[in-house]
């Protein structure tokens, strides 16, 4: 099975063996054994600059507006808990790939008469944005899991960090095209449900 997130919780959970050029290391050794105490963990994400800045925007937007503390991490925390009930819900794995491989494709193909002659992978040359959250370990390990029941069928790639970043960049683009109203409003709305507000 292979690996995940950069975390690996699934594989730490499953006590699958792991090498690397670390793990033998009396450091590396230390730093699993403390980290297993832990019940966060640090998960970075990366996201163009201007879904970064277009969705603090948003963050402040909700602050001022509903007088409530609502910053990056709660939002992207907010999409990533209605897309895991939305996914054990109506678990459709085939739709989930097809939807991040969609998103995720940054290559270009090259069809003659119907036939694929050639794929170019297209280099992106826009800014990123890193965010750093803490996630229960619980919830990646869940992330994991998901990943892992659809690679089984649909092979693939993907890691727990493409998801977080794909459902922020999804929802900023849906928030340009959609009523930028309605959508804050259900923002509110599950912040109530999954934050505790």
């Amino acid at each position: 099975m292979r690996v995940y997130s950069k975390h690996d919780i699934l594989g730490q959970v499953l006590n699958l063996p792991r090498v690397s050029k670390h793990s033998k290391s009396f450091y590396h050794h230390v730093l699993r054994i403390i980290s297993s105490f832990s019940t966060m963990v640090d998960v970075q994400v990366t996201v163009p600059s201007f879904v970064y800045l277009r969705a603090n925007i948003l963050c402040e937007h909700i602050e001022e507006e509903y007088e409530m503390t609502f910053k990056l991490n709660d939002l992207v925390w907010i999409l990533y808990k209605d897309f895991m009930r939305h996914s054990f819900h109506k678990a459709d794995l085939y739709q989930l790939y097809k939807t991040f491989q969609e998103r995720m494709d940054d290559s270009i193909e090259v069809y003659h008469y119907g036939q694929l002659v050639e794929r170019f992978q297209h280099k992106s040359t826009q800014l990123n944005n890193i965010i750093v959250m803490k996630v229960p370990k619980k919830e990646v390990r869940n992330g994991e899991a998901l990943l892992a029941e659809m690679d089984t069928l649909y092979p693939n790639a993907l890691m727990f960090e493409d998801i977080i970043s794909q459902l922020l960049i999804h929802f900023i683009e849906q928030y340009k095209h959609s009523s930028s109203k309605d959508m804050i409003h259900s923002l509110v709305k599950k912040a109530e449900r999954y934050m505790g507000r």
